[in-house]
């Protein structure tokens, strides 16, 4: 007999064991390629910095006195 653990699959039938854990594993596929095409449109959406810039506020040491 199969021993219930975390995986909701173990708790399906036996029929639907298998189909469960394809779903599931689709759904994980297509957050995880969602979540990759949301961070790349949000990264090239951000404003873009010269090479040579520098924060006033990080870098320059009159901000601290």
């Amino acid at each position: 007999m199969l021993e219930h653990s975390w995986f909701p699959a173990t708790y399906m039938p036996s029929g639907l064991r298998r189909p469960t854990v394809v779903v599931m594993m689709m759904l994980i596929g297509a957050a995880m390629y969602g979540t990759g095409l949301w961070l790349t449109c949000a990264r090239s959406a951000a404003p873009r910095r010269s090479p040579g810039h520098k924060d006033r506020a990080v870098y320059d040491k009159s901000s601290y006195d």
